[in-house]
């Protein structure tokens, strides 16, 4: 392995790690263009002692909210989606930030947020464990972001719960038409395409939904293909329309 590093640190240049074979001895020319002007030269000498070098471990966030876990890699960027318990639990949440360097935490709960620079990753954890406390009990929004920098950067995102859907009325013509190619629709989409976990919320109205003539492939689903959430989305707008205008 080539660890490449810049001689003096300039913002935007970081450590950058080649593996390559080298089966015989001698000088050897390497062309790494993208951050060398001119080929390297390296001499290989025999007997010389091997010594191993290692990329950074990611940084890594685990997460116990609700008596559901996760573990989060901030590799690229990634950006994920916290699933939130259904209801405000008694447990309290734990987490836990796994990096070899101090971290810039961001952390906002409704419309409060809070950033810190140079954390230590083990302090980190903890307060992150409070937010998602207060999340749940005041059941507000919550989104983290934590930057390492060469070692990686996540965020995560948690929308509020959802108050519960009920379809207290008959469905109108355009809703149950929805509905009932929802339902038709589903298990061929399901072979085919890429599904997400569904919220709280969504989950609650496809069970509800299921209850109507020829939409039972609705009961008990959890996930769906990602070009139906738009019509399940629609769907929940209408009945939660519905129910306002007819006993609002």
């Amino acid at each position: 392995m080539l660890a490449l590093a810049p001689l003096q640190p300039q913002e935007g240049l970081e450590t950058s790690f080649y593996t390559t074979r080298i089966e015989q001895t001698g000088a050897l020319t390497l062309s790494i263009k993208e951050v060398a002007v001119t080929p390297l030269r390296l001499l290989v000498k025999p007997g010389a002692e091997s010594v191993r070098q290692t990329a950074p471990a990611a940084l890594t966030l685990e997460v116990t909210w609700g008596g559901n876990s996760a573990s989060f890699k901030g590799l690229g960027g990634a950006q994920y989606e916290l699933p939130r318990p259904a209801n405000a639990s008694t447990d309290a949440p734990y987490a836990e930030v796994l990096c070899p360097a101090p971290v810039t935490l961001m952390l906002r709960l409704g419309d409060c947020s809070v950033r810190q620079r140079e954390l230590p990753a083990d302090e980190a954890g903890p307060q992150i464990a409070e937010t998602l406390r207060e999340a749940s009990h005041r059941n507000l929004a919550l989104a983290i972001e934590i930057d390492a920098g060469p070692f990686g950067r996540l965020s995560l995102i948690a929308p509020a719960r959802a108050e519960a859907l009920t379809i207290s009325s008959p469905l109108s013509p355009t809703t149950l038409r929805r509905v009932r190619w929802l339902a038709a629709a589903l298990p061929v989409r399901s072979r085919i395409e890429a599904s997400i976990l569904l919220p709280a919320s969504l989950q609650q109205a496809l069970s509800h939904i299921a209850r109507q003539v020829g939409c039972e492939s609705l009961r008990g689903v959890r996930t769906l293909p990602v070009t139906l959430l738009p019509t399940l989305r629609a769907v929940a707008r209408d009945i939660l329309k519905m129910n306002g205008t007819r006993h609002g």
